[in-house]
């Protein structure tokens, strides 16, 4: 993610130079917080919880919901991790 005001010229080539499997880029400034605001795709992410896009994450991945199993192995875990970091 770049932070820059302004488009960098061929910012994706010059990445790759370094990160040779560089799959996407995106900006994170001004002008595309504005656009996310405007789509409401920004404040639609902030509403969820971490557990629900997971969800929303697997089910684009694997084209089906996730079994009450791994829902919990998954709540589990992040309670682990949440723990240990605090």
């Amino acid at each position: 993610t770049l932070t820059d005001e302004l488009d960098v010229p061929d910012a994706m080539g010059k990445l790759r130079t370094v990160y040779h499997n560089l799959m996407k880029l995106d900006y994170d400034n001004a002008r595309t917080r504005n656009s996310m605001e405007e789509t409401g795709e920004l404040s639609d992410m902030e509403k969820k919880s971490p557990m629900e896009l997971f969800q929303e994450l697997y089910r684009k991945q694997n084209h089906q919901d996730m079994s009450e199993e791994q829902k919990t192995f998954l709540k589990e875990m992040m309670e682990g991790i949440w723990e240990d970091a605090e």
